[in-house]
């Protein structure tokens, strides 16, 4: 987690980014930006540092404090699924596209699924 390490401003920024969660007026930039971030391009080799902030991000999206400690997926994916069922079909969109770019990864299908 070097990236984390290298400056405190960087994970105040991440910190913030995750506290926009519950804040219901940003919640589709927030389901916005957290689409790009699931969104996985197919590489030969991957980063693993890349793999494990995406992962400690989507999962503190609850417990925005908690990071740069992994949070618990399951209860992201909790939250997802309530803000995808919503009566607005754009937010349901939105939702559902979030989680086809989660279960790219390994552990986002675990948590997805579990």
């Amino acid at each position: 987690m070097d990236f984390f390490a290298k400056s405190k401003d960087n994970l105040e920024l991440l910190k913030k980014w995750l506290s926009f969660s519950k804040d219901d007026e940003l919640k589709v930039p927030f389901m916005t930006s957290l689409r790009t971030l699931l969104h996985r391009e197919k590489v030969e080799k991957e980063d693993p540092r890349f793999t494990e902030i995406t992962r400690r991000l989507f999962g503190n999206i609850t417990t925005s404090e908690n990071l740069p400690d992994l949070g618990k997926e399951t209860d992201s994916c909790l939250a997802l699924y309530k803000w995808t069922d919503v009566p607005y079909e754009d937010e349901e969109l939105l939702g559902l596209e979030i989680m086809n770019n989660l279960v790219a990864w390994e552990w986002g299908a675990k948590a997805l699924f579990a």
